[in-house]
């Protein structure tokens, strides 16, 4: 019986960690993905008038910004704009501490602290 009882627990925990971290990630990704496709939308508004390049990157940056993720990098030619995003996940029980380890990072007290990046890209066209 208490081997039952047992299996079953780390049968649950290991389900619930799978949703925990999964979902934490997905949602992260989604969220990076709008942070993206706004911050592109935004920029390719702003670029077209006079402050070109500049204005572009502002509105870039500060839509990202709103959305909690980070603008690491913009394209900028003459079809459009793309914005490359990052947004960091937190508070996964297992992916987190993988990617320390592997990373060579024993410090078992970063581990569960440490976000997660998630990138993603998003175009507009002016």
């Amino acid at each position: 019986m208490l081997k039952k009882l047992l299996g079953w627990g780390i049968v649950i925990a290991i389900v619930a960690t799978v949703i925990n971290d999964g979902g934490r990630f997905f949602s992260g990704w989604r969220v990076a993905e709008d942070a993206a496709i706004q911050a592109a939308t935004d920029g390719a508004t702003a670029g077209r008038g006079e402050g070109g390049r500049r204005k572009a990157w502002v509105a870039i940056y500060n839509s990202a910004a709103r959305l909690g993720a980070v603008a690491e990098n913009v394209d900028m030619g003459d079809s459009g704009v793309t914005a490359y995003v990052r947004y960091d996940v937190t508070g996964t029980w297992v992916v987190a501490p993988v990617i320390q380890m592997s990373n060579g990072v024993w410090d078992v007290k970063t581990w569960w602290t440490t976000p997660i990046a998630v990138r993603a890209k998003g175009r507009s066209m002016y």
